[in-house]
Protein backbone atom coordinates (compact mmCIF):
# COMPACT_ATOMS: atom_id res chain seq x y z
CA UNK A 1 0.00 0.00 0.00
CA UNK A 2 2.89 2.39 0.99
CA UNK A 3 4.74 1.82 -2.70
CA UNK A 4 1.33 2.70 -4.16
CA UNK A 5 0.70 5.96 -2.81
CA UNK A 6 4.26 6.52 -3.64
CA UNK A 7 4.32 5.91 -6.94
CA UNK A 8 0.82 7.96 -7.33
CA UNK A 9 2.88 11.21 -5.21
CA UNK A 10 5.77 10.55 -7.40
CA UNK A 11 3.61 10.77 -10.85
CA UNK A 12 1.42 13.59 -9.47
CA UNK A 13 4.33 15.19 -8.48
CA UNK A 14 7.01 15.19 -11.33
CA UNK A 15 5.03 14.00 -14.57
CA UNK A 16 2.01 15.93 -14.64
CA UNK A 17 3.95 19.60 -14.11
CA UNK A 18 6.51 18.10 -16.75
CA UNK A 19 3.75 16.92 -19.16
CA UNK A 20 1.97 20.55 -18.78
CA UNK A 21 5.28 22.40 -18.80
CA UNK A 22 6.73 20.39 -22.01
CA UNK A 23 4.36 22.38 -24.65
CA UNK A 24 6.10 25.78 -23.10
CA UNK A 25 9.77 24.21 -22.55
CA UNK A 26 10.47 22.22 -26.38
CA UNK A 27 8.57 24.72 -28.47
CA UNK A 28 9.75 22.52 -31.52
CA UNK A 29 8.28 19.23 -30.46
CA UNK A 30 4.83 20.60 -29.12
CA UNK A 31 2.39 22.91 -30.93
CA UNK A 32 1.51 26.32 -28.72
CA UNK A 33 -0.58 26.29 -25.34
CA UNK A 34 -4.34 26.55 -26.12
CA UNK A 35 -5.43 26.53 -22.35
CA UNK A 36 -3.21 29.65 -19.87
CA UNK A 37 -1.12 30.42 -22.97
CA UNK A 38 -1.45 34.03 -23.12
CA UNK A 39 -2.90 36.49 -25.80
CA UNK A 40 -4.75 34.91 -28.50
CA UNK A 41 -4.72 31.50 -26.89
CA UNK A 42 -8.04 29.37 -26.36
CA UNK A 43 -10.67 27.40 -28.30
CA UNK A 44 -13.74 28.88 -29.76
CA UNK A 45 -15.99 30.39 -27.19
CA UNK A 46 -19.06 27.64 -28.65
CA UNK A 47 -17.14 24.96 -27.28
CA UNK A 48 -18.04 26.53 -23.72
CA UNK A 49 -21.32 25.14 -24.66
CA UNK A 50 -20.13 21.82 -25.35
CA UNK A 51 -18.30 21.36 -21.94
CA UNK A 52 -20.81 22.11 -20.33
CA UNK A 53 -22.96 19.40 -22.47
CA UNK A 54 -20.08 17.19 -21.31
CA UNK A 55 -20.07 18.23 -17.89
CA UNK A 56 -24.22 17.73 -17.80
CA UNK A 57 -23.88 14.18 -18.96
CA UNK A 58 -21.42 12.76 -17.14
CA UNK A 59 -22.85 14.06 -14.13
CA UNK A 60 -26.41 12.59 -15.13
CA UNK A 61 -24.23 9.07 -15.42
CA UNK A 62 -22.51 9.45 -11.84
CA UNK A 63 -25.97 9.98 -10.35
CA UNK A 64 -27.53 7.24 -12.05
CA UNK A 65 -24.72 4.85 -11.43
CA UNK A 66 -24.94 6.30 -7.63
CA UNK A 67 -28.96 6.05 -7.31
CA UNK A 68 -28.44 2.14 -8.40
CA UNK A 69 -25.35 1.65 -6.20
CA UNK A 70 -27.69 2.89 -3.12
CA UNK A 71 -30.72 0.66 -4.55
CA UNK A 72 -28.27 -2.46 -4.75
CA UNK A 73 -26.52 -1.85 -1.46
CA UNK A 74 -30.46 -1.60 -0.18
CA UNK A 75 -31.72 -4.89 -1.26
CA UNK A 76 -28.18 -6.64 0.03
CA UNK A 77 -29.48 -5.18 3.68
CA UNK A 78 -32.80 -6.28 2.71
CA UNK A 79 -31.84 -9.91 1.84
CA UNK A 80 -29.46 -10.00 4.80
CA UNK A 81 -32.22 -9.52 6.95
CA UNK A 82 -34.76 -12.28 5.17
CA UNK A 83 -32.04 -14.72 5.41
CA UNK A 84 -31.57 -14.17 9.38
CA UNK A 85 -35.48 -14.60 9.99
CA UNK A 86 -35.36 -17.49 7.98
CA UNK A 87 -32.80 -18.95 9.98
CA UNK A 88 -33.75 -17.62 13.11
CA UNK A 89 -37.51 -19.68 12.08
CA UNK A 90 -35.18 -22.92 10.77
CA UNK A 91 -34.05 -22.86 14.63
CA UNK A 92 -36.91 -22.45 16.57
CA UNK A 93 -38.34 -25.94 14.76
CA UNK A 94 -35.70 -27.46 15.56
Amino acid sequence: MREDIGGIWGFCVIDVPLVYMSNRLFRTQHPAPVFFGGPNAGVDPRMGRVLLLCVIAVLGVAIALLLDRYRLERLRHELGELRLKIESRNLDKH
